[in-house]
């Protein structure tokens, strides 16, 4: 797809914001994601512009009014106040409206309110790359039971929305539904409802730092979302080929997968998003420690969970309180991982490549079986108009 076609896209689209600069970053998103996923250019442009009604660069517009997040409209002065200022606030924000569209919106960082540095291309690159993945992400299920009943627990697949409690699921289950990644509700018997989306994010960002890394650029905040890059990449991994693909295509029938493959007590996609959580309470553990060497013991912790460090070399230094909590994390994380040295992310990436490669081969053998068949065709003939002639 040329910068021609995606120029003429944005054009078309009324609640885009115009800019030339988000002509090169679509062409570069799109160019890139196609290349990685195996996905078309063209399915790719044209999800997201079924699916993406609003984009905006810097703030939502007055016309935006109709937007809601929490059922506060974003133009208006209660969601500023509650989201872009003091500690709950938005570098960007991806909305799921009533029309089943969804809107984008980075925040301009410069103007005293929470954003991102508009300033900075690559700051824009990884903010909004990681928001059209999460549009990519959702896809629209239609004749499938989207309310998973477990022994008297249920597990909702479809149509995430904290707002909703089971019996609405249960009254809407057979009208089709909008599925948002790995997302799930489960609703527990006598307990509260758990949103399980932790590996969600972790997969989107994981998708937009391979395509910062495809170009060459080295993916900036290396510690955000670190523990659910990891556990992305690990259920990437156990999914294997196709992992990616299936996930912007049909990521509700990873969720079956990950639903109905057991680890421990739980099953894969919980073990997942459990895990994230515990780790986050062994940070907290971390920081009561009052190690006066803390940041230097959480800049090998990210470097160990991007696979730069090893283990040992995680805990080589540290003292027992320390070594004990770190090998908690270790080790939890260990019933997901395969018994391999290598890069089975890359692995996955190549075996797509393989079978593309086989593809072409066996176009290729064919071409030449074709060859031998018509030589063997024109010998045969030739044999017999000699034999005639004798």
């Amino acid at each position: 797809m040329s910068k021609l076609e995606i120029e003429t896209l944005i054009n078309e689209k009324t609640n885009w914001d115009k800019s030339p600069i988000l002509v090169e970053l679509l062409t570069e998103y799109v160019t890139s994601l196609s290349e990685l996923s195996g996905l078309s250019q063209d399915f790719i442009i044209e999800k997201l512009s079924n699916q993406l009604d609003t984009l905006r660069i810097g703030d939502f517009k007055e016309n935006d009014s109709d937007i809601k997040y929490d059922g506060i409209s974003v133009t208006s002065e209660e969601f500023k106040e509650r989201y872009r200022t003091g500690n709950n606030t938005f570098g960007a924000i991806n909305i799921n409206t009533d029309t089943r569209k969804c809107a984008i919106c980075l925040f301009d960082g410069n103007n005293g309110l929470s954003g991102i540095d508009l300033n900075n291309i690559i700051d824009i690159k990884h903010t909004l790359y990681h928001e059209l993945t999460h549009v990519l992400e959702k896809s629209i299920i239609k004749d499938k039971n989207t309310v998973i009943n477990n022994n008297g627990n249920y597990i909702v697949t479809g149509n995430i929305d904290p707002n909703k409690n089971l019996e609405d699921y249960l009254n809407n289950q057979n009208q089709e539904q909008f599925s948002s990644g790995l997302e799930t509700i489960e609703f527990k018997q006598n307990s509260p409802r758990i949103i399980h989306n932790q590996i969600s994010e972790g997969c989107t960002e994981l998708i937009s730092r391979m395509i910062l890394e495809h170009n060459g650029i080295t993916p900036p905040h290396k510690e955000r979302y670190i523990e659910n890059i990891t556990m992305a990449k690990l259920l990437f991994e156990q999914y294997g080929q196709d992992a990616i693909q299936t996930y912007l295509t049909d990521s509700n029938k990873m969720v079956d997968y990950f639903l109905n493959t057991k680890v421990e007590d739980t099953n894969m996609l919980y073990f997942a998003d459990n895990y994230i959580n515990f780790v986050n309470q062994m940070k907290a553990k971390l920081v009561s420690t009052n190690e006066v060497n803390l940041s230097d013991i959480y800049a090998n912790y990210i470097k160990y969970q991007s696979g730069e460090i090893s283990e040992e070399e995680l805990l080589n230094g540290t003292n027992e309180n320390i070594s004990t909590i770190l090998k908690q994390i270790i080790d939890y994380k260990k019933p997901l991982q395969k018994d391999t040295n290598k890069n089975e992310l890359e692995a996955i990436l190549n075996d797509t490549n393989t079978i593309e490669e086989e593809h072409v081969a066996q176009k290729g053998n064919v071409g030449v079986f074709s060859i031998i068949m018509i030589l063997l065709t024109v010998v045969t003939f030739l044999l017999i108009v000699l034999l005639i002639h004798q």
